[in-house]
């Protein structure tokens, strides 16, 4: 009931700027996709990892993610002992996904993570935003971080004139190799 409003409100929102025609991916160039994918990740900053539990449920939760890097990868910091440390062991498969409410565009990420707890990597990716949950900074023992690697990016954004799929309601869609 909630997805179906928020679809109402993003056609509603997208009707009043005037966005009659919406964008596909055979339609727009893939690096106006990527610009724009950019732009609402940063500017919704927080985003949700959804991983597989343990009796093959999706778990979501908030995570503070890295800005992506130039093959899209995003780089999380976690607790080695937290459930999704363990998910992500059994089923490397997550998605993360951004929404920025000011604009009512989201993109979202498909794709698969990997465990990493090498010293020079963690030092590498350590934001400073994470001090206040590792003592020890990058060097601590229980810090693990998350390389997520996207195979796919989903993307609607009235701002940037990309609109889902009037009939399939499908975003416009960029695939990584």
């Amino acid at each position: 009931k909630r997805l179906s409003r928020l679809a109402a409100l993003l056609v509603v929102v997208t009707s009043h700027v005037g966005l009659t025609q919406p964008s596909t991916p055979g339609s727009t160039d893939r690096s106006q996709v990527i610009v724009a994918a950019r732009e609402v990740m940063k500017q919704a900053h927080y985003c949700t990892l959804v991983t597989t539990g343990e009796e093959g449920e999706p778990q979501a939760r908030i995570v503070d993610p890295s800005e992506p890097d130039q093959d899209f990868v995003v780089w999380l910091g976690t607790k080695n002992v937290t459930r999704k440390v363990a998910q992500l062991r059994k089923d490397s498969r997550a998605t993360l996904l951004y929404f920025d409410r000011a604009t009512l565009s989201y993109v979202t990420l498909l794709g698969g993570a990997t465990l990493v707890s090498d010293p020079v990597e963690k030092e590498k990716h350590w934001q400073a935003q994470w001090a206040p949950f590792y003592r020890e900074g990058p060097k601590s023992p229980d810090l693990l971080l998350i390389r997520f690697t996207p195979r796919s990016l989903e993307i609607v954004s009235g701002r940037h004139k990309l609109l889902n799929d009037p009939q399939t309601w499908r975003p416009v869609t960029v695939e990584f190799k």
